[in-house]
């Protein structure tokens, strides 16, 4: 450490105008810098009083480890602008819009191609093939809403394709053996036949919105009774009911009065996919049903 050498002033004490300036003892340990290194007299000298810093041979812009280089108005030191936000990303707010303006924008995001191509696909669905691809990518739209993603793309065809085939077994099967216990039922009681297709019915959306959001069977048959009996799904599943119906009451409305409108149909379904992924994922945020594993990506 530097030690300075002060000299006796008058009456024994010492006044500040006597202090000398300081000056290196060369007996302590020698002077280093601010990390603590061995000072380079050659380099760069330590400051005197009311006197700047000596930087050696580098300018005011230079990076090195001398602590008193001055980077203000140094264009490498300064934050760069974010990049400007494109005309068709997806806008944050839509997830506080409210569940049925929500279900109403969202799927038409990212200009809307998305959602054309699945209706497009949606009118060839009789040759199975384009079905199952627009079956699979309502399943990606709803687990994306649910996750509150932007809405998905055609780039994954073969996963959307794997959501589709498994989402189509899924659905038929669950169609099928519920119609089968209704009709075994009706024999027996009418009452009971009501209440398995009820039940069977309400379960549906709740099935289909879990698988989307995992994407596996097994968590969606843990996470589908979790979420059906909460108060929300409850309440939606029956304005869901009454929104899917007015969808397809003006859709054929507009068929009749739109030539080629018929794409229409097809992308009603893109709503209730949009609808019930968003309840799912404010039972998510309200902590009623389990967090949802990390995703691959």
């Amino acid at each position: 450490m530097p030690t300075a050498v002060l000299p006796a002033a008058r009456g024994g004490a010492v006044s500040r105008d006597d202090e000398p300036e300081p000056t290196w003892d060369d007996t302590a340990a020698s002077p280093r810098d601010a990390e603590g290194r061995p000072w380079d007299d050659e380099a760069r000298s330590p400051p005197g009083r009311g006197q700047p810093a000596a930087h050696g041979g580098g300018g005011p812009g230079d990076a090195g480890p001398d602590r008193w280089v001055d980077r203000l108005g140094d264009p490498r030191y300064e934050r760069q602008p974010a990049d400007p936000r494109s005309d068709e990303a997806m806008d944050p707010g839509i997830f506080d819009a409210g569940v049925v303006t929500f279900s109403l924008r969202y799927p038409f995001g990212e200009g809307g191609s998305a959602a054309l191509l699945t209706g497009v696909l949606g009118i060839l669905s009789f040759l199975v093939v384009p079905g199952v691809l627009a079956v699979g990518y309502l399943t990606r739209l709803a687990g994306a809403a649910a996750r509150a993603e932007e809405p998905p793309g055609y780039d994954d065809i073969w996963g959307i394709a794997k959501c589709g085939v498994v989402v189509t077994v899924l659905w038929w099967g669950a169609v099928g053996g519920l119609g089968t216990l209704v009709y075994l039922s009706a024999g027996e009681s009418t009452l009971l036949a009501s209440v398995l297709a009820l039940g069977g019915s309400y379960l549906l959306p709740g099935l289909f919105t879990t698988y989307a959001a995992t994407e596996d069977l097994r968590e969606a048959a843990v996470r589908t009774p979790e979420f059906a009996f909460t108060r929300r799904y409850a309440l939606h599943f029956f304005a869901d009911a009454v929104l899917l119906v007015g969808l397809l009451v003006v859709g054929f409305l507009v068929l009749l009065l739109v030539t080629f409108a018929a794409f229409l149909l097809p992308l009603a379904a893109l709503v209730p996919a949009a609808y019930w992924g968003y309840l799912y994922g404010e039972a998510l945020e309200d902590g009623r049903v389990e967090p949802l594993p990390p995703t691959d990506g």
